[in-house]
């Protein structure tokens, strides 16, 4: 590891996205859980980060501002409000695809998917020649692909995460450029069990961590 190394060339929102997610992350393999303080959170602490690292010009200090009036917080600076709505809008797609739950102590989680146990042909106990469902929601094929795993949702998505990362690495490597940042965390699996369409770089992920086709985990369209 070279220290005078240069950066992979990225875009500015590229970056400030992946750290978002990247702290979002954290959050939550630290808690199990991503509360909405610790999303409120993400984009001063984005903030900070990007001036430290020099991403962004360090912003004037409150002392040489003669008029505040207009100014607003952003991490440890105060910058125009301006300023702070087009630093915000350049994470807000990450930002909006956090949900604040704690999924390990989620009871209403835990409920739901108890009640689809209970539609599942599938025995707990599999051995050769059980019987699998004609048909399978993306719901139920991920709860009989887990139980078949042993493993919990948490341990899941750190191995979807790792099938997103290769991915991305051979995208970049391959000339294909990414819109934007992002990672696999457990909330992507928990939407996707209720039945809200994920991008497709995550469906193909978590379709590689359970070893099945990603047609297969993407919800038919609702009638109009």
């Amino acid at each position: 590891m070279d220290a005078t190394d240069k950066l992979s060339q990225t875009t500015l929102a590229q970056t400030l996205n992946a750290t978002c997610a990247a702290f979002a992350e954290g959050f939550f393999s630290a808690h199990l859980k991503l509360s909405k303080r610790d999303i409120d959170l993400i984009p001063d602490l984005v903030f900070n980060l990007a001036v430290n690292a020099g991403w962004l010009p360090v912003p004037a200090d409150e002392d040489e501002v003669s008029d505040l009036e207009g100014y607003v917080w952003l991490g440890e600076h105060t910058v125009e409000e301006a300023y702070r709505d087009a630093f915000l809008s350049l994470i807000q797609g990450t930002l909006d695809e956090m949900d604040p739950h704690d999924f390990d102590a989620d009871e209403e989680a835990q409920e739901w998917e108890q009640e689809q146990e209970q539609f599942s042909d599938v025995p707990e106990e599999r051995g050769q020649g059980a019987a699998i469902p004609a048909f399978e929601d993306p719901a139920q094929l991920l709860m009989r692909r887990k139980r078949d795993l042993g493993v919990s949702w948490g341990k899941l998505a750190m191995i979807a995460k790792n099938h997103f990362r290769t991915q991305q690495e051979a995208d970049i490597k391959a000339g294909i450029v990414i819109s934007r940042g992002g990672t696999f965390t457990v909330d992507t699996i928990y939407r996707m069990l209720n039945g809200r369409a994920g991008r497709m770089e995550s469906t193909k992920a978590l379709a590689a961590a359970v070893g099945c086709d990603w047609h297969a985990l993407v919800w038919p369209k609702k009638a109009d």
